[in-house]
């Protein structure tokens, strides 16, 4: 009985081994990332920019690439200690570095 246990915990270890990428590390999604950081550079900004800033809300509409370019283009809406909201469109440019692996920033527009 315990030989049999043994091969059965043998086996789900080869298993469980099979299953992993085997390096380690786990895939990067990179368009996640993207927004990660679009989110920040855009609340960020305004919560620096704008005075009696209470809330900042952005929305990413759609990611563009083309080669290392990376372009987010949604909109932003800003809520301030009066009361009144703010809309408007951001673009963002960012640089993929692909040495160090992380985006540069090398705009962001907001009307």
């Amino acid at each position: 009985m315990k030989r049999l246990i043994s091969i059965l915990l043998a086996l789900m270890l080869c298993l469980s081994l099979c299953a992993c990428n085997g390096n380690g590390e786990e895939e990067k999604n990179y368009e996640e990332e993207f927004a990660e950081k679009f989110d920040f550079a855009v609340k960020g900004y305004c919560i620096l920019a704008y005075n009696d800033v209470i809330k900042v809300n952005t929305t990413l509409a759609s990611i563009d690439v083309d080669g290392n370019t990376w372009t987010g283009r949604g909109k932003v809406t800003i809520i301030d200690s009066y009361g009144d909201t703010y809309v408007g469109k951001v673009t963002a440019v960012y640089t993929f570095d692909e040495q160090s692996q992380e985006f540069i920033q090398e705009s962001l527009d907001i009307e």
